[in-house]
């Protein structure tokens, strides 16, 4: 067994220096002609540049197993993989449950820290639906204001899925990512 870094694995393909001659060419033959596997810790992290891309090219028998906590899916994916693209589909999971359940992970009471109120949210979601500057000018046309009451007594704050697997729209999707981060920044 090597352990070793895929930094330090990723420089070990066959470089050609000036004469035009592989450097370590022999060695990495030896080391083609075995059963290799590699198996990486933390597989969500440095596996989605070209360090990964240069070992698969050199070892292209070899077998690959990540391991990770956190695995990039398709909404956070990383220049269009994700952790099943580059390893395969999962093969074991082992979660935050289990591990309490079994003892090797301590239970947690996880709590929510609002970073501004749901009401305003609501609001704000409520009145940009509607196309109105204010509730004053969403109350005073009629197609306005059936918008904006809507979204404000009938649209819940997160979205969920019915029972034949519709996703319906919570208020929290009619805010786009870079409104979060805004609002986030101006506080």
């Amino acid at each position: 067994m090597i352990v070793s870094s895929i930094q330090k694995m990723s420089n070990i393909f066959e470089e050609v220096d000036n004469q035009g001659t592989a450097t370590n060419s022999a060695d990495i033959e030896k080391i083609r002609a075995k059963r290799l596997v590699f198996i990486i810790d933390e597989a969500h992290r440095s596996t989605f540049g070209d360090m990964l891309i240069k070992i698969k090219h050199t070892f292209p028998r070899a077998l690959f197993f990540g391991f990770t906590g956190t695995p990039i899916q398709e909404e956070n994916e990383k220049k269009g993989n994700t952790t099943s693209t580059v390893f395969g589909n999962e093969l074991h999971r082992y979660s935050i449950a289990d591990g309490i359940r079994d003892g090797n992970v301590l239970g947690f009471d996880p709590y929510k820290v609002p970073t501004f109120r749901d009401s305003d949210l609501r609001k704000e979601v409520a009145l940009e639906q509607a196309k109105a500057g204010s509730v004053a000018d969403a109350m005073a046309d009629p197609a306005k204001k059936k918008k904006f009451n809507h979204f404000i007594k009938d649209v819940p704050m997160t979205g969920y899925k019915d029972a034949t697997g519709k996703y319906h729209k919570g208020i929290e999707d009619y805010v786009p990512k870079s409104q979060y981060l805004q609002y986030c920044l101006l506080r």
